[in-house]
Parts: C-alpha cells; sequence; structure tokens
C-alpha cells in the first residue's frame, strides 16, 4: 500500500506515475480541473471527473467515518491528515457539521475513489491483490 502525495508536479510527470501506480484502473479525478483532467486522458490515464454537488463532502466523509479505515503506516500524510481533519465551530465553539476545507487532498481523493461504492451505499469487497495482501 502506498499513497500518491507530490506538489508542483506538471501534469505530464503526474501522467508517468499514475501509468506505473494505477496501470490501466480507473482515475476519479477533482472534477473542478477539468482540463487536467483532459490532459492525463491524452497520456493514456482512464481519468474521469469525481460527481459533486450540494452536500457531498459532508455526505463522503459521514460515509467514510461509518467504515473502519486501514491505513498502512508508510502513508504518513494520510495519517496526518486524518488525525488532523477538522469540522467547522461556531463562534461559542459549538461543532458544525462542515469541514475545514484545509489539509484535505488525500482524503479528498479517498472519497472519490469510493464514489461508486458510495452510491450503492455499501461496501463492495475488493480483491486481495488489489489491496497488495
Amino acid at each position: 500500500m502506498d499513497e500518491f502525495y507530490r506538489q508542483a508536479m506538471f501534469i505530464d510527470e503526474v501522467a508517468e506515475e499514475l501509468k506505473t501506480i494505477v496501470g490501466g484502473e480507473l482515475v476519479t479525478c477533482d472534477s473542478s480541473e477539468p482540463r487536467s483532467i483532459a490532459d492525463l486522458k491524452r497520456h493514456g490515464i482512464r481519468a474521469l471527473g469525481a460527481k459533486k454537488g450540494a452536500g457531498s463532502i459532508e455526505h463522503g466523509v459521514k460515509w467514510l467515518q461509518s467504515h473502519k479505515l486501514v491505513v498502512h503506516p508508510r502513508c504518513i500524510n494520510t495519517i496526518k491528515e486524518l488525525t488532523s481533519y477538522k469540522w467547522r465551530e461556531d463562534k461559542d465553539g459549538n461543532v458544525i457539521p462542515k469541514p475545514v476545507d484545509m489539509n484535505n487532498h488525500l482524503l479528498d481523493a479517498l472519497r472519490y475513489g469510493f464514489e461508486m461504492e458510495m452510491k450503492q451505499n455499501k461496501m463492495k469487497s475488493m480483491s486481495k491483490s488489489i489491496l497488495g495482501i
């Protein structure tokens, strides 16, 4: 298991790394970046935009919270994001069910990756080979 967490890369560099990581598997991307998705497709990546809409972040976070997440110790950036994730607070310090949009790139990617399972509202079983077990 591993994570793909990089900064300041050109799209052709991202595509080359993705080819080695995901091969021909489908990659769900941030739909607010249609040009990047198109560029990834031109590089042979099976990329599609995530389905977003009102309440999709809250729904995705709640769905993830309803499952046990097992994170490999070498996924240090994922661990950092999971342990620092915060909900907004009102002026009195009461938690509001809206996440703070900060330090959540891998968690966004995690939500995108489980999009199909969220639609069906249940977790599918996965092959051990996909999980690297």
